[in-house]
């Protein structure tokens, strides 16, 4: 349920797009793994206007697919909300190689490198649109992980929950935190200790 990497590069190419133009984009991610190290929810939401919406699904690539059509042909889910001239493209279930989770000594983990756009950036930086760029792009990123976060690179954090905003390109960076494993998977620690003091409860009684 991650952004794959042949969409990923559809995507960024399409940011560029946006960077030249006057248009506006907003990336809006929420993501949630589970005890067990899995994602278990990935949603992307792209949030433009009517023009960047044509740009979005005009046939890209050298396969001359839409975003639509690249993001079914993959098993993903794709749906619209539009409000007058502005539109949510919704995009979710689709499978990918851009976000990484590793389950190392009682911690998860994870990484996105989706919202590193600082090759792009870079590429940009003596491009006489380089000032349009800037501001062009917004992500918003939130991650919910099954225990409390202990390590990261986000602007906010609060308890299993963080939140990245990247306002401009010289913010967007690859996504970062690391959590604790839950004892038992689907439980927090709280959870765990509650179940295991139920138990040895029940034990005594027997």
């Amino acid at each position: 349920m991650v952004l794959s990497v042949k969409l990923k590069i559809s995507v960024i190419a399409i940011l560029l797009l946006v960077m030249i133009t006057s248009g506006c984009f907003t990336m809006t991610v929420d993501t949630k793994v589970d005890g067990s190290g899995n994602l278990e929810n990935y949603r992307l939401v792209l949030s433009t206007n009517s023009y960047m919406y044509g740009l979005l699904n005009s046939e890209l690539g050298d396969d001359g697919m839409t975003l639509r059509e690249r993001v079914e042909s993959e098993g993903g889910t794709y749906s619209e909300e539009w409000d007058g001239e502005e539109v949510d493209i919704i995009i979710e279930d689709i499978s990918s190689e851009s976000i990484d989770i590793q389950v190392e000594d009682g911690y998860i983990i994870f990484r996105d490198e989706m919202t590193d756009f600082s090759g792009q950036a870079s590429d940009l930086e003596d491009n006489e649109f380089s000032g349009m760029a800037d501001g062009a792009i917004k992500v918003h990123y939130y991650l919910e992980m099954p225990g409390k976060i202990v390590d990261s690179n986000a602007n906010t954090v609060d308890g299993n929950k963080a939140e990245w905003h990247m306002l401009d390109m010289s913010s967007a960076k690859a996504v970062y935190a690391k959590s604790e494993k839950p004892m038992l998977p689907g439980f927090g620690i709280a959870g765990t200790l509650l179940s295991l003091l139920v138990t040895l409860y029940l034990i005594r009684r027997v």
